[in-house]
């Protein structure tokens, strides 16, 4: 519970819902997102990073994993209403670059990119433009203000459970 206002979830292969693929995450993000009140719901897949270091940042179970997760999110973006779902990485791998219609890889490890993050959904376009770096603290500041907190990231402040 998130100060009376909604609910938190973490779904992961670590959580209570032992998440064992991409697709039984997006499935149980699309149950929790039916039940009534504002949610907060966190995922986290180790895919494509596994792959990447497995196989290399290029190879083919890389890109499989891509577009599996793609896929999915896609299908679960369709189906989900009133909810505005962030899609970002812990951390770069590969060094990628663009040229024109290209991607070139500068490395086959992490690396100190910023890491890109997608927005789908309402309240978008109040906080993210594309022109800019979005400081990690400032996703978190929105997220917080979408559950009433206006305080969320200042000095001192602790939100309590």
């Amino acid at each position: 519970e998130i100060n009376g206002k909604g609910s938190a979830y973490c779904v992961s292969p670590f959580s209570q819902f032992h998440s064992k693929s991409v697709r039984h995450i997006c499935r149980t993000v699309k149950r929790l997102s039916e039940k009534r009140k504002k949610k907060y719901i966190y995922t986290y897949w180790h895919q494509p990073d596994t792959a990447m270091h497995r196989y290399g940042v290029k190879s083919e179970q890389a890109h499989e994993q891509i577009l599996l997760i793609n896929s999915e999110v896609e299908k679960l973006c369709k189906r989900i209403k009133n909810s505005l779902v962030i899609i970002t990485a812990d951390h770069e791998c590969g060094g990628i670059t663009a040229d024109g219609d290209n991607f070139i890889y500068t490395s086959n490890n992490h690396t100190n990119t910023n890491v890109p993050l997608f927005a789908l959904g309402g309240g978008v376009k109040e906080w993210v433009d594309s022109t800019y770096a979005l400081e990690n603290i400032d996703v978190a500041k929105h997220i917080a203000s979408i559950f009433g907190e206006t305080e969320f990231g200042q000095s001192g402040f602790i939100p309590m459970p």
